[in-house]
């Protein structure tokens, strides 16, 4: 199910900052698939 960063973090712990440079550093690798704007799930 994808998720907004904001979800992440609310259901990590992480503070959110933190998942947007991960997210952002994985978008770079072309791992994580975005089925719509600011919604990120794993690659299958």
């Amino acid at each position: 199910m994808p998720l907004k960063s904001a979800q992440i973090a609310e259901q990590s712990g992480i503070e959110k900052k933190e998942i947007d440079k991960a997210i952002k550093a994985l978008v770079k690798e072309e791992k994580p698939h975005s089925p719509k704007f600011c919604f990120y799930d794993i690659k299958r």
